[in-house]
């Protein structure tokens, strides 16, 4: 790689900063910084309370990012800028026209269109003003809209991380959005694939399996097989909303605990469905075997899944922006955890069937029964699972190592 002095400077664009939960994208910035890129960070929206939960390095790198998120009339382009480094290379009054183009018939989207253009084009006087040479931006959905926006007025090549299951959200200006990044970071082969169905293969080709990382140094493995005195520990870390699955999971468990399995199980997250989710495990009489603690940090979030016995994600399809391969279930392999996952798209790249972990079919209650029962009976087998899940983390999901691969590419093709 070129040494970071001649590193184009690099402007990282997400939905929302900072997002706490968004520990892909901090992670893959702070191995950017690592490897000497020079970081500049903007976002579509911005909340200062959550700061304090960001690592060192990313609170540094924030400063300022709240004032981007509010474009002064200059700024967006309703007065000429007298400044030389922040004039455009196209009229934003056209940009916007054609943005809200999209929506017309629709006044309040229309609206709503006009105030991100402008936002968009405050963005985009900003990166010209500090040189900026290449721009990368999380999600395939708006802040790929925003970056086209960027590349119109600027010039500035960008690229786009994308996810997969956002792609089914793309409306037709997003879509020449993807059509004319400098090339796509895919997070699994499943996500390239389905960039390949959508925009075919030209738009593949400019598109690269770039996964996340997880430092398994950061975990400590558990020893040993399952334990051998009840109760069983299951554990899955997924939000209390509709859609996760998790109804079918308390059903899989209560029935389970009928059959005399001396499983406890616990649901890491917090969200609309708690109280319906409450009422079901009250329902069923389980109140004793079910705990829902709620949104735990992330050291006490380890430190539960090191303590378990088995984790389960029961999420029945992907849509919109879910991911395929959420942190929880590194997490859980890099615990050396057994794991049972729904047999989702991307989802066999990290959990593969009886190689690293156990692959169900989504959305039936007695195959997550089915699967728990399986790790349950057979704990040497289990664990060595589980073994081997962590062992393909660090052997494939380095974050370092993906990072050096998304700076390349940069390099070569932004």
């Amino acid at each position: 790689m070129k040494s970071a002095s001649t590193n184009p400077r690099l402007a990282i664009l997400l939905p929302h900063f900072p997002d706490p939960a968004d520990v892909w994208m901090q992670s893959e910035m702070e191995m950017l910084m690592r490897l000497g890129w020079e970081l500049n960070l903007f976002a579509l929206s911005y909340d200062t309370r959550q700061l304090g939960e960001l690592p060192p390095e990313l609170r540094a790198l924030a400063a300022g990012v709240g004032e981007r998120t509010r474009p002064s009339p200059r700024l967006a382009g309703l007065d000429p800028a007298t400044d030389p480094d922040q004039r455009l290379y196209a009229d934003p009054t056209q940009v916007r026209k054609r943005v809200m183009n999209l929506y017309r018939g629709q006044p309040l989207k229309m609206l709503e269109m006009r105030s991100f253009s402008e936002r968009a084009t405050a963005l985009a006087r900003e990166m010209r003003a500090k040189r900026v040479g290449h721009l990368h931006v999380q999600y395939a959905t708006r802040p790929a809209l925003a970056a086209w926006i960027i590349h119109q007025l600027t010039g500035i090549p960008y690229s786009i991380r994308v996810h997969g299951p956002e792609l089914s959200l793309v409306d037709e200006l997003t879509a020449e959005a993807i059509q004319g990044a400098a090339f796509l970071a895919a997070a699994t082969q499943a996500a390239r694939e389905n960039v390949a169905r959508v925009f075919g293969p030209a738009v593949a080709e400019r598109t690269a399996v770039v996964h996340y990382g997880l430092n398994v140094n950061a975990y400590a493995p558990r020893v040993g097989i399952l334990r051998a005195e009840p109760p069983f520990e299951v554990i899955c870390a997924r939000s209390l909303t509709a859609g996760n699955g998790l109804e079918l999971l308390v059903d899989a468990c209560a029935e389970l605990l009928k059959e005399g399995l001396p499983l406890h199980l616990q649901i890491l997250g917090e969200g609309r469905q708690r109280k319906e989710l409450k009422r079901q495990i009250d329902g069923l009489k389980i109140s004793a075997a079910v705990e829902l603690p709620g949104e735990l940090n992330a050291d006490e979030r380890a430190r539960r899944l090191a303590a378990a016995d088995c984790y389960i994600d029961p999420l029945p399809q992907l849509l919109g922006q879910r991911e395929a391969l959420p942190l929880a279930l590194f997490e859980a392999l890099a615990c050396s955890l057994p794991v049972v996952a729904t047999n989702l798209p991307g989802r066999g790249e990290l959990i593969r069937h009886f190689e690293t972990g156990v692959l169900i079919p989504p959305g039936d209650r007695s195959t997550l029964a089915s699967g728990i029962r399986d790790v349950y009976d057979s704990p040497a087998k289990a664990t060595r699972l589980a073994r081997s899940g962590r062992e393909l983390i660090a052997r494939e999901f380095d974050p370092l190592v993906n990072a050096r691969l998304l700076a390349n590419l940069i390099l070569r093709k932004g």
